[in-house]
């Protein structure tokens, strides 16, 4: 190596190394200097540990107050902790919404309410005051307890030798504000290493600040630079290159905040989190997380069950009125795609014969067809020719709720045609979506099905695929046609 690249990797280094406001200004792509070396740190399993003892104690304490058993309390204890976990209230946040910090408190109470009225508690339980006494203990336990954790969370990133460390990604007066917040408060845990220019118009650059790259290369510079957080200033960025730089950062598994303008009133609201005062949202993996994962699949693998357990003599039924009006086979096996692009066999109950193979893997739609016999309309006005596919929720083709699978033809089209349609594919296809329940079904943009379900997976949560199932029954009972 010459002179001239031996100097440029020492000048590298010492940008990322030096504290701010003292560090050079890079101009370039990060290139040159070695990952910074690994530091010990807080894992994050020691404060989920924590949480769920503070639920679990909470709540056996609020059940044995009142005369439950103690293997009742330890049950009820474990559902919620399982039911916490599972909707990620558990994982260590640096910023946080009242919403966040509520909502985890109502979930006790609600577990209550309704083993209450099981037999698991006695009948002198079943009370409504002895109710409201270990709702009302489990709130005041969890809640004190709650917040003790999280102001001495506040206290460790203080005085914390080594914060987290991260970059900037923004442009002009925006990012300059950003930064400074984040040094006036230290209680966040951040330590701003440099900048990610990404915008147009203002003058690009925070002078204190190196720049480590440029914001289409960014999971390498995050990675270069062993970049623990992301900050994404929303204001001046246009909102492509804020989708791009917001899914590297995700996949790449860093902490991502995205800080929002006052622009994007859309996202602001009771539920905004706040970060130094300033609006913001927090991004996470979703269902790239295996924990999640592993939730939604034995909650699939559950509900299915039972569903195909006690719906069996109405699928029965069906199954005999189309056989009578139709003839034989009574169910329609369709080639569809499914979790990362892979084929499977979709099974639904046949409402009509189609002519030839080619008919029913290129035709987009058969509303109004006259082959469509009486059975055949009420089992697809109802969406009872959907039940089959519990078997494939069952043998894991397929998941209660993620976005519709689509036969191989139409993907191919839609892929070419719909840049992000390619990207629900990165999560199970389901039995319902975001999209269908929001009316996006049978002749209806592409475009749009395709912005929910990418919403729908950015934002998964355990409570949004409960609220779908549930607005999924509703359209079934009022008789909403597709």
């Amino acid at each position: 190596m010459n002179a001239q690249g031996t100097s440029s990797v020492v000048a590298a280094d010492e940008a990322v190394r030096s504290p701010i406001g003292t560090a050079p200004v890079m101009s370039g792509p990060y290139r040159a200097a070695a990952p910074l070396p690994a530091r010990p740190r807080l894992r994050s399993m020691s404060y989920r540990t924590v949480q769920g003892a503070i639920d679990g104690t909470a709540m056996v304490t609020a059940v044995s107050t009142f005369g439950g058993s103690l293997a009742c309390a330890s049950a009820m204890a474990t559902t919620l902790i399982c039911l916490h976990a599972g909707a990620d209230v558990y994982r260590p946040r640096r910023v946080w919404s009242t919403r966040q910090r509520l909502a985890p408190l109502a979930t006790g109470p609600l577990i209550l309410l309704v083993c209450v009225n099981l037999p698991f508690l006695g009948d002198a339980a079943a009370e409504p005051a002895r109710w409201l006494g270990m709702a009302l203990i489990y709130c005041v336990l969890a809640g004190l307890a709650r917040c003790a954790l999280h102001t001495s969370v506040r206290v460790h990133r203080r005085r914390r030798s080594r914060p987290r460390r991260a970059l900037v990604v923004g442009h002009g007066a925006a990012m300059t504000a950003v930064v400074d917040r984040l040094l006036e408060h230290r209680d966040i845990g951040l330590n701003v290493l440099g900048q990610v220019p990404a915008g147009q118009g203002d003058e690009p650059g925070v002078g204190r600040l190196p720049v480590l790259g440029e914001h289409v290369d960014l999971a390498r510079v995050l990675d270069a630079c062993n970049i623990e957080v992301a900050v994404l200033v929303s204001d001046g960025l246009d909102r492509e290159a804020l989708d791009t730089a917001a899914r590297q950062c995700v996949e790449a598994r860093r902490e991502t905040i995205v800080v929002l303008s006052s622009q994007d009133l859309a996202l602001l609201g009771p539920g905004t989190a706040r970060m130094a005062g300033m609006p913001c949202r927090h991004l996470f993996p979703g269902l790239e997380r295996s924990s999640a994962r592993l939730v939604k699949r034995a909650f699939d693998v559950a509900v299915a069950a039972t569903f195909l357990i006690v719906m069996a003599p109405l699928m029965g039924l069906c199954a005999a009125a189309l056989r009578l009006q139709d003839g034989p086979g009574v169910l329609f096996r369709q080639t569809r795609i499914g979790h990362h692009g892979r084929e499977f066999t979709l099974l639904k109950f046949r409402t009509l014969k189609p002519t030839n193979s080619q008919e029913s893997d290129t035709r987009w739609t058969v509303e109004g067809d006259v082959r469509i016999g009486s059975v055949g309309q009420l089992l697809r006005r109802t969406s009872l020719d959907e039940l089959p596919q519990l078997w494939n929720v069952l043998r894991g083709d397929m998941s209660l709720v993620g976005p519709r699978p689509e036969r191989p033809y139409f993907v191919q089209l839609f892929c070419t045609s719909y840049p992000a349609y390619a990207q629900r594919h990165r999560v199970p296809v389901g039995m319902t979506g975001w999209a269908q329940v929001n009316g996006l079904r049978g002749n209806t943009s592409i475009e749009m099905r395709a912005q929910f379900d990418n919403d729908y997976i950015d934002t998964w949560s355990f409570g949004r695929d409960l609220l779908i199932i549930m607005l999924t029954v509703r359209a079934m009972l009022l008789r909403d046609g597709r």
